[in-house]
């Protein structure tokens, strides 16, 4: 046998060793899913090719900071940056260290965001779409032109012409910058052969240099604000037709409590009943919450006019209220509740 077939097939089989492994878990997972919430091919398919996107951003990133502000040597990265290259992603994903918990939560919040999106675009043109926004640039408020400008750039620079959504280091959150930026810095001493510690003043200087307030999200919550503000945003309730759906979701955590995450998530689970839920609590009228929900919706779930009049409102507002709670103290009441038998509203 060819000595490098043999050692290809050896390292594939000690691979594969490693792997077999995490069977019973991945089988159990897939046969007995844990949350009624479904992923379509599609959005496991964008979900692998964001969290690519993400990691190779910020493997181009560092390397041009190791080479342009600290001096490394241009050979050693060579091969870096290069669109058919993704050597740290490869290995990350090998050494299963792009299961974070909190990781996973902001791809699935983006990979459903791209789902709506695309839902979007089946009931509206992309000209029109974009028209919810450029529309504030004239407002008489000048804070609220300026932020309808901001939020634009974001957008152009987060939003291909597809209107599928494109992986930028601007837009992560601190906490997942933080982890991915450390783990990336890992893969590429690894796969560049250069002494890790060396990389720690370019992570350090890429982290330094983020600012979570150019994030679209971040961007849409402040005309989100400005816009509540105004007699307008009472006259007229969000809708994502007419705002786009990042002003959307970012009017109603505004009007809600709840954040922009947590309403991409309403959006993903079955029949949409959390959303409608919160569109009962803030009281919105029967139709425009009906077509909220229809512009939202895949074409497989149904809301009624009748089910969600006979929704009670003040009952819909305390479990707002409880799921506007802290993460952390929602998850310690169930955990509590568990133990001491009491129903807690979920």
């Amino acid at each position: 046998m060819d000595p490098y077939r043999q050692g290809d097939l050896l390292r594939r089989a000690s691979a594969l060793a490693a792997s077999a492994e995490h069977l019973p878990r991945h089988f159990a997972d897939t046969i007995f899913p844990s949350t009624s919430i479904r992923f379509s091919d599609r959005m496991l398919s964008n979900a692998r090719q964001y969290l690519r996107g993400i990691v190779a951003d910020i493997e181009r990133t560092l390397c041009t900071i190791a080479i342009k502000d600290l001096q490394f040597p241009a050979d050693a990265f060579a091969m870096i940056g290069r669109e058919d290259i993704t050597s740290c992603h490869d290995l990350l994903e090998r050494a299963m260290l792009l299961q974070e918990p909190h990781l996973l939560r902001h791809v699935f919040t983006e990979i459903q965001m791209i789902e709506l999106q695309a839902r979007l675009l089946q009931k509206i043109s992309q000209d029109e779409l974009e028209a919810t926004l450029t529309r504030h640039l004239d407002s008489d408020d000048g804070a609220v032109a300026d932020a309808a400008m901001a939020m634009l750039v974001a957008q152009s620079r987060s939003m291909a012409s597809s209107g599928v959504a494109r992986a930028h280091i601007a837009d992560l959150e601190a906490e997942v910058l933080h982890g991915l930026t450390w783990l990336v810095a890992a893969a590429l001493a690894r796969v560049t052969s250069t002494d890790a510690q060396k990389l720690v003043p370019a992570a350090e200087r890429l982290l330094a240099s983020h600012d979570e307030s150019e994030a679209l999200k971040s961007r849409a919550q402040r005309l989100a604000y400005l816009l509540h503000r105004s007699e307008q945003a009472a006259i007229e309730p969000p809708h994502p037709l007419q705002d786009g759906l990042h002003l959307f979701l970012a009017r109603m955590a505004q009007n809600s409590g709840l954040s922009m995450g947590q309403l991409a998530l309403f959006t993903a689970e079955p029949d949409m009943v959390r959303l409608t839920v919160v569109m009962r609590a803030l009281d919105w009228p029967v139709q425009h919450a009906l077509s909220v929900f229809a512009a939202l919706s895949s074409g497989e779930e149904l809301l009624t006019a009748a089910t969600y009049n006979e929704t009670d409102k003040a009952h819909s507002a305390r479990l707002v209220e409880h799921w506007a709670a802290p993460e952390g103290l929602q998850s310690a009441q169930r955990a509590l509740a568990g133990v001491q038998g009491v129903d807690v509203d979920r």
